[in-house]
């Protein structure tokens, strides 16, 4: 959990990447090697197998659908995105559609490529291992206004600082509502509160 992330994508000409796993992390130091400016790489310590889908995709810019879905989107950054893909499984399980997209770029301004992807769905969940203010919910928010787009969002993320006190990873997402079972009530109480609407 860091706040430097979200500080890194506000510095001007600054790359800030997180990748969701090993081979998307390779395709992401290869594309850095092209880059004519400084890059803040966050990339997680803890094995994590390769996600189902992502094939080691990788753009600048470009969130990379994993899961299509039609109810919601998720949409994620770095390792937390294995945590999502098991939300969209729980929620299969109880007949919603979600869909999971990684951004492992997160621009200093909205891409195009993101805006479409958010125009095709009518809600969105962002979740993100750091403060909401400034990183990835900030980036889908900016997306959402500029485009003028009508999706729902609810920013899921660190909401105070040491306020889940100390612990290892599982327990950390968990007292900050970013575990899979979390996730999935969320996306259901979201999806319900759009219906009564």
């Amino acid at each position: 959990y860091t706040t430097l992330f979200r500080s890194m994508r506000a510095q001007p000409g600054v790359t800030t990447l997180a990748p969701a796993d090993r081979s998307q992390t390779r395709g992401v130091m290869r594309a850095t090697t092209r880059l004519t400016g400084p890059a803040y790489l966050r990339i997680d310590k803890n094995f994590q197998p390769d996600l189902l889908g992502l094939d080691g995709r990788f753009a600048f810019d470009t969130p990379e659908l994993i899961r299509a879905g039609s109810d919601l989107l998720f949409v994620t950054t770095g390792s937390l995105s294995a945590e999502v893909l098991r939300a969209a499984d729980l929620l299969e399980d109880r007949r919603v559609s979600a869909a999971v997209a990684v951004m492992a770029h997160l621009p200093s301004s909205p891409s195009e490529s993101l805006q479409n992807l958010l125009r095709h769905h009518p809600a969105v969940i962002t979740a993100e291992e750091g403060f909401l203010s400034g990183g990835l919910g900030s980036l889908v928010a900016e997306s959402i206004a500029q485009a003028g787009l009508r999706c729902q969002l609810h920013m899921q993320g660190v909401k105070e600082l040491f306020g889940a006190g100390s612990g290892g990873l599982e327990y950390l997402r968990r007292q900050n509502g970013l575990d899979a079972q979390s996730l999935a009530a969320l996306a259901l109480n979201r999806i319900a509160l759009r219906i009564a609407a």
